[in-house]
Parts: structure tokens; sequence; C-alpha cells
């Protein structure tokens, strides 16, 4: 999915804390139920936002896909909790996961 992005929206997406995710009812409306809903439905939705005083500085990046669950023991499981513990302190020090305790998805753009 990474290299569907162009170089600025890399950067943009590195540079949140925060990325909101939805899955899709089968009518298209997003779903509170996320994991129940991409059991049935495997379309997903990722939404990054930057906001600014100055509103002429606001950006965000919507982008729906295909999720794919993880399997635990996974090379890409494994490299998804490797990239989470990177990237936030709480994943290393307050919650202690280790590479089997991520369930994730792998959302590939449409």
């Amino acid at each position: 999915m990474v290299d569907q992005f162009s170089e600025k929206q890399k950067a943009f997406i590195a540079s949140q804390g925060v990325l909101r995710f939805n899955s899709l009812t089968p009518d298209g409306s997003a779903g509170a139920k996320r994991w129940r809903n991409l059991r049935k439905n495997n379309v997903a939705s990722i939404e990054l936002d930057a906001y600014m005083d100055d509103w002429s500085g606001n950006r965000g990046l919507l982008v729906y896909g295909k999720a794919t669950f993880l399997q635990p023991g996974q090379e890409e499981q494994r490299r998804a909790m490797s990239l989470l513990k990177e990237k936030y302190v709480q994943y290393r020090e307050r919650f202690k996961l280790n590479d089997s305790m991520l369930m994730g998805e792998s959302v590939t753009t449409t």
C-alpha cells in the first residue's frame, strides 16, 4: 500500500499522531462495530487530518480500500507491531505488548 502514495502523502502520514480507521457496513456507511463489519465486508477507510488556526493550512487524507487481517506470527504482522512500538512510546513502556498481541489490518487502496 505505501508504494501507492506520493512522497508528499507519505511525509504527511508519517507526521501524524492520530489516524482514524473505519470499517464500512454493507450499505457503505461507517460502522461502529469495526471487527464485525470487516469480517462481513472487508471495505475500510483510514483518515488523517491536520488542523491549524489559519484554516488555509488545513489538510487531510482519506483512503478507501480492502482490509486483510494479519495473522499472529506472520512477518507482516511482526513488522506492523515493530513499527507501532517504534512510533509510540506507550506501546513500548506502558502496555508491554509482544508481537503476538497485535491483531491488525492491512489496507490496500482501491
